[in-house]
């Protein structure tokens, strides 16, 4: 018996599990377990947008910025410009 039950394992569904595992007792199904952490959209994550949603959950106890350091797919740096 569960009391949580969250289906599929990608961002949305680890960030789900890790919320609800620190309350009840949770389930995760998925179609493959081949797929369990596939975070193929790791390098959107340093977007303008996505960072912002990655700090919210951070401050909330959530895992993604963590996950996505670990499992970068690759990272771009931007160069800096030094104006005189």
């Amino acid at each position: 018996m569960y009391d949580v039950v969250v289906v599929g394992c990608g961002h949305a569904g680890i960030e789900a599990a890790n919320a609800s595992n620190k309350l009840v007792k949770t389930a995760i199904v998925v179609a493959d377990q081949q797929d369990v952490g596939k975070l193929s959209c790791n390098p959107s994550i340093g977007g303008l947008t996505k960072s912002q949603l990655v700090c919210e959950l951070t401050c909330v106890g959530g895992i993604m910025g963590l996950l996505a350091d670990k499992s970068a797919t690759h990272i771009d740096l931007i160069p800096t410009i030094i104006f005189q």
